[in-house]
């Protein structure tokens, strides 16, 4: 088998949760930082599909825990699971590395709602980045206090409501302005 065969083998076998196939692939000398067909490594692809024993034995193995895809993607920001983002965590996932589009692993696993990776999150030790303006301009949209409160999690209930209300507002008054404009631009042709 060639090597880019090799490497597209491991990816998938990491997809599908296969570790034999996947210790196998290794064995004959795939690259285990390789890039499949669909942009990601194999670790990026077991953490995508919750599969922990994949996860363990990539990492035991040399992966890289921290390498970025085209899009900027990192595995923290696959996770999906408590269990997931502890195994990361404990492993030296770097929460800081953004994505193309500027956003940490938190920031997406918010925007995203994976609500149990992102209470894992809070509770894993793992510093919380600055929150991108997109994703609490999203939250803030969808009136969504529960991903308000993991967002500021640090703080005091009473504090973190009077905060979301007057955001909730400027975001709901900016709404109503642009609404308005896009009225008289529409009345003017």
């Amino acid at each position: 088998m060639r090597k880019h065969e090799l490497n597209l083998d491991l990816v998938r076998n990491a997809r599908l949760g296969r570790i034999n196939k996947v210790k196998e692939a290794l064995q004959a000398g795939a690259d285990i930082d390789a890039i499949g067909e669909d942009g990601y490594t194999a670790l990026m692809e077991a953490v995508l599909y919750c599969h922990e024993d994949v996860v363990e034995y990539l990492l035991a193995n040399g992966a890289d825990i921290n390498l970025q895809q085209h899009l900027g993607s990192t595995v923290l920001m696959g996770a999906q699971t408590k269990s997931m983002v502890e195994l990361l965590a404990r492993n030296g996932a770097d929460p800081f590395l953004l994505s193309n589009e500027q956003q940490s692993p938190f920031d997406l696993m918010l925007t995203n709602k994976v609500d149990e990776a992102a209470c894992a999150y809070l509770n894993s030790g793992l510093p919380i980045p600055p929150i991108h303006p997109m994703t609490e301009k999203t939250i803030v949209q969808e009136c969504d206090l529960k991903r308000w409160a993991m967002m500021h999690g640090r703080q005091a209930p009473e504090e973190m409501l009077n905060q979301f209300a007057g955001i909730k507002a400027y975001f709901e008054t900016r709404l109503r302005e642009e609404f308005e404009y896009f009225c008289e631009e529409i009345s003017m042709t």
